[in-house]
């Protein structure tokens, strides 16, 4: 009986709807089991199977929807999902690895046949995130694929982070066949995927159509990109069959293009069809346009005989096959075959043997492309990673070389572009060491230069004092603090890219400490009004220069800063002091003499000529005290002062008494 109720997520929430929402609409599962086939379209209720989502989101005009699967297994129990016709994403919450559709056991009763699903019209299908594994078909369809059959000049599927592996035809398709995706005229658009393991074990009745254990497109553009085709093969164990190919097959029309990718270890069987190709089988007149750009194509093999039977790629009829910083390697019975075909290289490609016919800038012929072996290197698909001896390092043409490769890895990783679907760096090398520039000293900045390593890594910067991190201290400038006085400062730089790191550690700098006062400074002479003090420095550590500077009571006596000082009269009563700034490599210092405080002097003024009045009263003023008298026969005025003694200018404690010699007449 059909579900009455229904509950929709749109963009914005949550809606509860009674009738056909008029925008687009998110769909979300929230059961795991599957639900009959044949339920009417209708809500999708709040315990929504797949099934149910799917057959809602196909009766909704309005599109495109979205429906949310989460993590877990969802079994197909009542085999493949409706045939869609609107545009329909269905997305892995929680990616591929975490959400899986199997289980399905299709029979197909029309064209296009999926095991899983399948799209005609003007149907778009995208797959996000989810991986569809272990589906069979049988029966009959023109287009039947075990995974997903596209059919029509408007459909297209696009397989988005997604994992079709291990699925199976065994179904008659006399246009389009394959163990993964078949298409009949529809566009077939795969990224950041893998298509692995798949198997084509159906037929092709009246002895036409192609069929392929990963992928067959008759007459669509098929695009894939950062992606595996990898370990499908045709086995045919059934008959009649007369074309078949072990990876992909782009047939009479159409355009193919594979960039970033790996197509690798595909097979057909020996026997059982007339025309068997290991890898990629191109063929029609009206296929418009083939481009094959950093693709590894390795090992796809098949033997036995037959009216054409080869390796890796084989080109029949197609106007011209281009390809660019590719790898071509290991197909049986061999790399290339072209028939009425050009394949043409734009350079930068590797042959392992001579039948591609490579004779673009910088292609190597017969050269062993020392791969890894096919395995899980990053990413959803396999990849096989060049060996550090391998000669598709840096081979790949610039002009084709693309931002990233299969698994996401950021082209170039060295100075140049790899050939293949890996870009393969090695650990990079340090060629030149880092080194220190800028002072040693607290509050000084120092810049670090990193060397150069080889293959372009990313840097990352840590400064290093006594050999520890300094915590915080990672740019490549660094201003010294009192923390790292004295000590080794070095600058370590890390360079990673994919294949590891190497560190690199410059020489050490010391970054010196400032002096340091063992003895303090201290000052000689009289401490009188007049005398000279001098300023002796005291004794400093790490002290490559002086300056001085004289204090009264603390403050700086402006103009006073020089090693030697006379005394004012304004000092006189005050503290005095030097001080003495020592600089070193490290910084500066200063430190301050003990105070001392001097007295008035008395200056003997010039008193000569003077009457004695006036000269005691001089004598005051100089800090001078009148002493004796005498006098002596002299043609001045009597009374008038010939000299004293101490004669003028002496400079004498305070309070000294000066005689005067007085004229008689």
């Amino acid at each position: 009986m059909p579900r009455m109720g229904a509950l929709v997520a749109t963009v914005a929430g949550f809606a509860l709807a009674l009738v056909a929402p008029a925008q687009a609409t998110v769909f979300v599962v929230t059961k795991q089991t599957d639900s009959p086939t044949f339920e009417l379209p209708g809500f999708c209720s709040v315990q929504c199977t797949l099934r149910e989502a799917v057959t809602d989101a196909q009766a909704d005009a309005s599109g495109p929807h979205t429906i949310r699967v989460p993590a877990g297994t969802y079994v197909l129990a009542n085999d493949a999902l409706p045939t869609i016709s609107r545009d329909i994403t269905i997305e892995g919450t929680a990616g591929a690895a975490a959400t899986v559709i199997t289980g399905a056991t299709t029979t197909a009763a029309g064209s296009p046949s999926g095991g899983v699903i399948a799209v005609n019209g003007a149907g778009k299908l995208t797959l996000r995130g989810v991986s569809l594994v272990g589906n069979t078909l049988t029966g009959t369809a023109a287009a039947g694929g075990g995974a997903v059959a596209a059919a029509g000049a408007g459909a297209s599927v696009v397989v988005d982070r997604s994992v079709l592996r291990g699925n199976r035809t065994e179904a008659a398709s006399n246009v389009s066949g394959a163990g993964a995706i078949a298409s009949q005229v529809a566009s077939v658009t795969v990224a950041d995927s893998a298509i692995e393991d798949n198997v084509y074990a159906g037929t092709q009745p009246a002895a036409v159509g192609a069929g392929a254990g990963g992928i067959a497109n008759d007459s669509g553009a098929t695009q894939i990109t950062r992606s595996s085709v990898s370990r499908n093969r045709g086995d045919l164990v059934s008959t009649p069959n007369t074309t078949v190919a072990g990876g992909i097959s782009q047939n009479t029309a159409g355009s193919l293009a594979i960039t970033d990718s790996t197509v690798s270890a595909n097979s057909v069987s020996s026997g059982g069809a007339q025309f068997r190709f290991g890898g990629i089988l191109v063929n029609g007149s009206l296929v418009s346009q083939v481009t094959l750009t950093n693709v590894t194509l390795t090992d796809n093999v098949t033997s036995g005989s037959g009216s054409q039977v080869h390796g890796n790629l084989t080109s029949f009829s197609t106007p011209t096959t281009t390809v660019r910083n590719s790898i071509v390697a290991g197909g049986s019975p061999e790399n290339c075959y072209a028939f009425l075909s050009t394949i043409a290289s734009s350079g930068g490609n590797l042959d392992t043997g001579n039948s591609c016919g490579f004779t673009g800038p910088g292609d190597l012929v017969n050269t062993d492309a020392q791969l890894g072996a096919l395995r899980a290197n990053g990413g959803l698909g396999l990849t096989q990673a060049p060996r550090s001896v391998s000669p598709v390092f840096g081979l790949a043409r610039a002009a084709f070389c693309s931002a990233s490769d299969q698994r996401g890895i950021a082209r170039p990783q060295g100075g140049a572009c790899d050939s293949g679907a890996v870009e393969a760096a090695t650990v990079p090398v340090s060629t030149t060491l880092p080194s220190i520039s800028g002072t040693p000293a607290a509050g000084k900045a120092l810049t670090c230069s990193p060397g150069t390593f080889t293959q372009a890594p990313a840097l990352a910067f840590q400064w290093l004092s006594d050999g520890a991190a300094i915590p915080g201290a990672t740019g490549s400038t660094f201003v010294v603090t009192a923390a790292q006085l004295g000590t080794a400062v070095q600058c370590q730089v890390t360079a990673a890219n994919s294949a590891g790191q190497t560190v690199a550690t410059s020489a050490a700098v010391v970054s010196a400490a400032p002096p340091v006062s063992r003895v303090r400074p201290a000052f000689r002479g009289t401490l009188r009004t007049g005398k000279r003090l001098t300023c002796s420095p005291g004794t400093f550590v790490r002290a490559t220069s002086f300056a001085f500077a004289w204090l009264r009571n603390g403050r700086p006596i402006a103009r006073a800063n020089a090693a030697a000082y006379r005394l004012a009269d304004a000092d006189a009563g005050s503290a005095i002091q030097c001080r003495v700034t020592a600089s070193g490599p490290g910084g500066a210092i200063a430190a301050e003499s003990a105070p001392a405080v001097p007295a008035k002097a008395c200056i003997v003024p010039a008193v000569g000529g003077l009457t004695l009045a006036a000269a005691r009263r001089a004598l005051a003023r100089a800090n001078c005290a009148l002493g004796g008298t005498t006098r002596r026969r002299s043609a001045k005025r009597p009374g008038t002062v010939l000299a004293s003694t101490p004669p003028k200018a002496r400079n004498l404690a305070a309070g000294t008494k000066v005689a005067l010699t007085l004229a008689r007449g």
